[in-house]
């Protein structure tokens, strides 16, 4: 099965919860953004405590373009009930393996973000340890960047070679169109952030984007 993810990247609380509102009838997981300037250089708002209070029946994953995820990761482990899965990413200085121990004793999944630049050979140590790949179809830190093409398209199909049994998510750059390319590259996790939220109707192209998915997978 393909899961399409509705990816938040926002700058305040109540755009947070207007754009949760328009998805949750229509996904099993939102992707969440959480940039503090660290890692690079752009912020989005992703406070736990407030996350929290949205009741939803949808799942978190957060995406930690963060240099030290560890402390967000213990809010929104004590905060969001549905929190289910961390990502980290490969090009932090912290030691990723402690990092990957930390979220696994919170009972989470965890999993490895790579830039499209990154070599795979960064985080084949990591593999038996995670849950998920996610393999950047663009540079980190904003919505609405343009998919970066053949490189992005080669890393999800070495990485599907490589660690055939890791589910891998693309991030990044996502639209209708690209779906099959990605799919038939290996992706199973789309997610998807202006192609839903720019859109008129972001629930209706959210379930396009679903539909469309479908038809595509293995």
């Amino acid at each position: 099965m393909i899961e399409v993810i509705p990816s938040i990247l926002v700058q305040s609380h109540d755009e947070f919860e207007r754009r949760l509102r328009l998805v949750e009838n229509d996904c099993l997981t939102v992707h969440v953004d959480v940039l503090d300037g660290t890692l690079f250089p752009h912020m989005s708002w992703a406070d736990a405590r407030a996350v929290g209070a949205m009741r939803t029946e949808v799942n978190y994953e957060i995406h930690l373009m963060v240099e030290n995820p560890l402390p967000i990761v213990e809010a929104w482990s004590k905060e969001v009930p549905n929190f289910r899965r961390a990502i980290v990413h490969a090009e932090m200085k912290r030691p990723l393996g402690a990092v990957l121990d930390a979220i696994h004793e919170r009972d989470l999944e965890a999993g490895i973000a790579m830039n499209p630049e990154t070599p795979l050979r960064e985080v084949h140590a990591f593999a038996p340890r995670i849950q998920s790949l996610t393999v950047m179809g663009v540079h980190p830190g904003a919505s609405g960047q343009a998919f970066l093409g053949a490189s992005v398209l080669a890393n999800l199909r070495l990485a599907a070679e490589h660690f055939p049994d890791l589910p891998l998510e693309i991030d990044g750059g996502v639209t209708k169109d690209l779906l099959e390319v990605l799919i038939q590259a290996g992706a199973m996790r789309v997610c998807a952030a202006s192609a839903v939220f720019s859109a008129p109707d972001p629930a209706e192209a959210l379930r396009a984007l679903r539909e469309t998915a479908s038809t595509f997978a293995p």
